[in-house]
């Protein structure tokens, strides 16, 4: 399977009163094409800043891009491109779903005129053509009377309706891309599951890529390909759904399923936590970001870095434990 956006040596920070936040550090990962990717991770990961590096929208958050960063698509690093370029990209080429519509939508307009302006923006259609789109793409997210309620405005629609209409506005272009940053976060588990169902039938019926941006696992697991395991602003473990969820290998990921609640356990099950806090983002640990909670921390865990190594075909992590041979690695353990 091909590509559709290659991500290499990404790093992204923040300048503050406080210092250079680090907010992601060498990150890379691929997007397959036609493939659902998730990123999953505790907040201040790096997931959204990511996404939103992808979409070319550091520079309205005051973010710097390291030079050495790359986002490849269709042979082109796309942090290269002009403004002119990112205008068409954004849209047309790749959407964003944001995780507060109320917040995303413009409360002085309608619905309808909101989804209408991305159609004249990006595919030169007329007024009356871009509205009888709208009103279309209105019914394909499953809104009701959707010549109605494109008249209505968004404070007038339920939480859950807002995200259609979110939705409709991202597939208005039919993007080969659309990132999805946690969708589903203000709405109730029946709504989640209605969003996620939706996002699954676009992507099959368009054939488009999809980035799922989310904390919780279990989201994913009916949707995702391939998963991405970031901590810290880091990626530790990259493989596909299988990879992840029953052959893990790093102690984050063994510790952020193990946090996960389970039908089959019934409802006396004890609720684990992982211990302690993640470290500064401005003063990034040189070793392992990991290594300060992780109950397997070594003496070398605190000194180095682990590189990601290739563990079976397409299954990557980062951890001391799978590079024996490539560091002078002592097994006791330090107090940390």
């Amino acid at each position: 399977m091909e590509d559709l956006i290659k991500i290499e040596h990404l790093s992204v920070s923040f300048h503050t009163h406080l210092g250079e936040v680090q907010a992601v550090r060498d990150v890379s990962f691929q997007i397959p094409d036609g493939a659902c990717v998730a990123v999953v991770g505790e907040s201040g990961c790096g997931k959204t800043v990511t996404a939103k590096t992808i979409m070319g929208l550091m520079d309205y958050f005051a973010g710097e891009v390291k030079r050495e960063s790359r986002i490849w698509f269709h042979g082109e690093n796309i942090l290269d491109y002009t403004k002119k370029q990112w205008q068409a990209f954004r849209g047309g080429t790749a959407s964003m779903i944001f995780q507060d519509a109320m917040v995303s939508l413009n409360p002085i307009l309608r619905i309808g005129d909101q989804i209408a302006e991305a159609l004249r923006l990006h595919q030169d259609l007329s007024r009356r053509e871009s509205w009888r789109r709208a009103v279309e793409l209105l019914e394909q997210v499953g809104i009701h009377d959707a010549a109605g309620n494109a008249r209505r405005y968004p404070h007038e629609f339920s939480g859950g309706m807002r995200q259609r209409a979110m939705i409709a506005m991202a597939i208005a272009c039919d993007p080969l891309l659309l990132i999805a940053d946690e969708p589903t976060t203000a709405l109730d588990v029946t709504m989640q599951a209605q969003i996620i169902d939706l996002i699954k039938r676009l992507q099959a019926e368009k054939k488009m890529s999809v980035l799922f941006i989310t904390h919780d696992l279990g989201i994913v697991s009916g949707m995702a390909q391939y998963i991405v395991v970031m901590y810290n602003g880091t990626v530790v473990e990259t493989g596909t759904l299988e990879d992840i969820f029953y052959r893990k290998r790093h102690p984050y990921t063994e510790a952020m399923l193990h946090s996960a609640l389970r039908i089959d356990r019934g409802k006396d099950q004890t609720l684990y936590a992982i211990e302690g806090a993640p470290p500064s983002l401005i003063r990034p640990p040189v070793g392992c970001p990991f290594a300060r909670r992780c109950p397997y921390a070594m003496n070398i865990c605190t000194q180095a870095r682990p590189e990601m190594q290739e563990l079976e075909e397409g299954h990557f992590a980062s951890c001391w434990k799978y590079m024996q041979g490539r560091a002078p690695v002592s097994h006791e353990r330090e107090a940390i």
